[in-house]
């Protein structure tokens, strides 16, 4: 649920779902993922980068792709964050799923 939010756009309600997993399912690595690309998407960058390591010390394998994401989120304005597409994997997934 909170990937389609973030595919929509709507980061507030991506967040607020990812972070309500997150209390449910504190071992899914991929809502870790997804959240720290949404927390980047949103300017969050500590809180992307905090979820990024957690996603990763639970065995996230493709966090490279979330890092590059995220500094490449650094160096933009805040408005030109939230337009940024989500991540789409090769099978049409978004990363993270």
């Amino acid at each position: 649920m909170g990937v389609a939010y973030f595919a929509r756009s709507d980061l507030d309600d991506a967040i607020r779902v990812l972070e309500q997993a997150i209390k449910l399912k504190t071992q899914n690595a991929a809502t870790y993922a997804n959240l720290a690309l949404v927390y980047a998407t949103a300017g969050r960058i500590p809180e992307a980068e905090q979820m990024l390591r957690q996603a990763v010390a639970k065995g996230y394998k493709k966090w490279e792709i979330i890092r590059d994401r995220i500094e490449a989120m650094k160096s933009l304005s805040p408005s030109d964050r939230r337009s940024s597409p989500p991540i789409v994997g090769p099978d049409g997934s978004t990363i993270g799923d």
